[in-house]
């Protein structure tokens, strides 16, 4: 993946869904997936299948409205003594609590290929699909068949004429670590995943980094998935601080490469957000007082900004840009060191 790409994924990561993007670009590299089915697949099916020609597809079956909940990932692979190809769809489910409405996103999903694969190929018999969930919930997974979604009663009456069939499931909370000690990024991914919707992130994040900077090789490779899963966390994590983030570097060898980065990131996220909570404050009351309100929280956090980034031996160039101030403004603001505020407010003040 090029420099420029990668920053633009980074940044995707950020302000997109962070679990979808980041469970997108693990898996989608092949090596990765590779070693994921090999582990999540029973035996018996992994000896049937060609695992050199497994191929990430680019079909996705979750609609935009549902992305917030679920990621899917679409794979083919030949099986071996055969032309034929398997379809592996992995389903992967982001909420606290397990949803139970699944089954229906992969009945569809199945139903759409067997359908397309038809329609093309009319004379041949449909390939095999093989549905996994993944799940890293905070609750306890909880299976279910379409006939328990079914009201009325009677499920034993009914099951016979309802479409039924079994999911394979890797249960995020439940995984033994060691199944996967020989692929350490995947072992990180998974580790997470798991811990980045509760409060263990905070102790976990610095062994898992620590992790990936000890026993994989030094260098650009490993700069950007460290990168990769820091801008998960933060993203994806109310439990994660800039000291965390921090605690988790200093013994990396990548802190004063990756600190300044992050920060900017981190600080043009927030201060975006509350730019957008100010305005939107304002012009829902309509008043002077909300609008006061909100243009203070902005300046606020633009003063923040500065200060961090500075903090970081940010250049006030490089400030200006992030801020939309100029640099002898930026300047002047740090000389003020705590009365830079006031500045940044009276000049508002002036302008409007």
């Amino acid at each position: 993946m090029k420099k420029k790409k990668q920053d633009n994924y980074l940044d995707d990561l950020l302000k997109s869904n962070p679990h979808d993007a980041l469970a997108k670009r693990i898996l989608g590299k092949k090596s990765h997936a590779v070693d994921f089915f090999k582990v999540m697949l029973p035996k018996e099916v992994v000896a049937l299948l060609d695992m050199e020609t497994l191929k990430a597809e680019k079909d996705s079956f979750v609609s935009q409205k549902l992305r917030s909940a679920f990621s899917d990932l679409v794979f083919s692979v030949k099986l071996k003594d055969s032309r034929t190809k398997a379809f592996l769809y992995t389903l992967i489910e982001h909420k606290s609590q397990p949803d139970i409405w699944y089954i229906l996103q992969i009945l569809k999903y199945m139903s759409a290929v067997w359908e397309s694969f038809h329609r093309n190929t009319p004379k041949k018999l449909l390939p095999p699909i093989l549905p996994l969930v993944v799940y890293h919930g905070r609750e306890g997974w909880l299976s279910r068949d379409i006939v328990d979604l079914l009201d009325g009663g009677h499920p034993d009456i009914f099951r016979p004429f309802t479409p039924q069939f079994d999911t394979l499931l890797c249960d995020v909370s439940t995984l033994d670590p060691n199944t996967l000690q020989h692929n350490i990024v995947l072992k990180v991914f998974l580790k997470i995943l798991g811990s980045a919707m509760g409060p263990e992130i905070k102790e976990d994040l610095p062994e898992l980094i620590q992790m990936l900077s000890e026993l994989m090789a030094p260098g650009k490779t490993t700069l950007e998935y460290i990168e990769i899963f820091l801008r998960y966390v933060i993203s994806a994590s109310q439990d994660i601080d800039e000291a965390t983030i921090e605690k988790a570097l200093e013994n990396s060898g990548y802190m004063e490469v990756l600190m300044p980065t992050l920060a900017q990131k981190w600080i043009e996220e927030g201060m975006m957000m509350g730019e957008q909570r100010g305005e939107q404050r304002g012009l829902i009351m309509g008043e002077q007082r909300g609008e006061q309100k909100g243009l203070m929280r902005m300046m606020q956090e633009k003063y923040a900004t500065i200060m961090n980034l500075q903090k970081y031996r940010m250049k006030p160039e490089e400030i200006a840009d992030i801020t939309s101030l100029t640099p002898e403004k930026v300047r002047e603001i740090l000389a003020a060191g705590d009365k830079g505020l006031d500045l940044l407010i009276s000049d508002n003040t002036t302008k409007h």
